[in-house]
């Protein structure tokens, strides 16, 4: 409950920081996410990722973010072989320094994420979550003054233990998306 409290509290000050920018923007997004875990790996491979992110750029360089994603797969348990489901959420916050090279802007930053993690099977379903930190870096092409094509890598590591296997549940994910800025 004292995690869920801190991820609400900070994005609720990173979303009312956004108030005093020049316009948010909002990115619509799918990637691919390869968990770092070999045995989660083993169970549900690497997939299809989809989010959508908040951010303000403050001063030309200084953007606090927002996010959230949803990872979901099917798999099969070890040895048996039963069907199984899971869903994996990270929602995110945090700053990332924004420098330009011509008309692109090449970003790299940090900040927290909280993983929610469910898992149906047949024995049973379980959930877990926790809070780590996460790297990002990335590049947004203008397409228009309103509109951008973005591009991004994330990287986090966050251990899980929803029963008795422990396993990471962080990972390498890569992000193409669209974005829109408010002016």
């Amino acid at each position: 409950m004292k995690k869920t409290a801190l991820v609400s509290a900070l994005i609720v000050l990173v979303v009312s920081a956004g108030f005093a920018a020049d316009g948010p923007g909002v990115t619509v997004r799918g990637g691919v996410f390869w968990p770092s875990d070999h045995d989660f790996r083993t169970i549900y491979g690497a997939g299809a990722i989809w989010g959508i992110e908040v951010s303000w750029l403050f001063g030309h360089h200084i953007e606090p973010w927002t996010s959230g994603d949803l990872f979901s797969k099917h798999g099969h348990m070890i040895p048996t072989q039963e069907k199984t489901r899971t869903w994996l959420v990270p929602v995110a916050a945090g700053l990332r320094y924004v420098g330009r090279i011509g008309p692109v802007r090449l970003h790299a930053g940090g900040g927290i994420v909280y993983y929610f993690f469910r898992e149906n099977a047949p024995i049973g379903k379980v959930t877990d979550g926790r809070l780590s930190a996460i790297a990002e870096g990335g590049c947004r092409i203008p397409l228009s003054e309103t509109w951008d094509l973005g591009l991004s890598l994330r990287y986090s590591r966050c251990r899980l233990q929803p029963q008795e296997l422990s396993f990471n549940v962080g990972g390498l994910q890569t992000s193409l998306g669209i974005g829109f800025r408010f002016s």
